[in-house]
């Protein structure tokens, strides 16, 4: 992936699409301020990310127990016995398990960018 961020053919200073990713440079992301609440202060990096961090985690689980009482959660579990027999009763298995994996993938990115606001600063090495 470095190597396509910092290419110049396509986001280089003369690219298609110039300088689109910062020429490779660290993203740098801005702290919260601290949140007054009366006469307390509380602390912004701690506390805003725990509640991103529950917020995400509550995003994640909502959305698997959604998906396992589903028409498509059914899908996927009856691929998960028997590929065969789910595409013999209907269940298109390779869409399923291509939008399967862009659900994980998609949570994954979710969590990471949490970690991402943690650390401040994400480079691509």
């Amino acid at each position: 992936m470095p190597q396509v961020i910092t290419s110049d053919a396509a986001f280089g200073s003369h690219g298609l699409f110039p300088n689109f990713f910062g020429g490779g440079l660290p993203l740098n992301f801005p702290l919260a301020d601290d949140i007054r609440v009366g006469g307390a202060v509380l602390d912004a990096d701690r506390f805003f990310l725990y509640g991103l961090g529950l917020g995400t985690a509550l995003a994640g689980w909502t959305i698997t127990r959604l998906l396992a009482r589903s028409k498509f959660g059914y899908g996927l579990v009856a691929i998960r016995e028997n590929e065969e027999a789910a595409e013999v009763m209907g269940v298109n298995t390779t869409i399923s398990k291509v939008l399967a994996y862009m659900l994980s993938a998609a949570l994954a990115a979710l969590g990471g960018a949490v970690i991402g606001y943690k650390l401040t600063n994400m480079t691509t090495e």
